[in-house]
């Protein structure tokens, strides 16, 4: 009957361990890619709040379109954050202009 080497024992020990290891990384690394593109969600929606007041308002169409979205490709989640999707109200871009052209007058004062 061959008896294992103390060498043998660690060995698949380790192997076990590692083998154990490995599975729960995988677990983490699931419940990681679970919550990031609820907290991509929650940065954008931070931003859309802080963006709203910034907004020229005069008949309340442009804010109201303020819009948040998360697309992911399992591996990278991608927020985006702003007014006028679909092209809804027809002026989104021209403001977008206006405001494009006069950053530093706008944010300076």
């Amino acid at each position: 009957m061959p008896v294992a080497s103390a060498r043998t024992f660690r060995g698949a020990q380790a192997k076990r361990d590692m083998a154990r290891i490995e599975r729960r990384l995988q677990q983490l690394i699931r419940n990681i890619e679970g919550i990031t593109p609820g907290a991509v969600l929650e940065v954008a929606s931070t931003i859309l709040q802080v963006a709203e007041p910034k907004v020229p308002f005069v008949t309340g169409d442009l804010f109201n379109s303020g819009y948040t979205a998360v697309t992911s490709d399992g591996k990278q989640h991608v927020s985006e954050v702003g007014f006028g999707f679909g092209g809804a109200p027809d002026y989104t871009i021209f403001v977008h202009e206006i405001i494009e052209n006069n950053i530093e007058k706008i944010v300076n004062g």
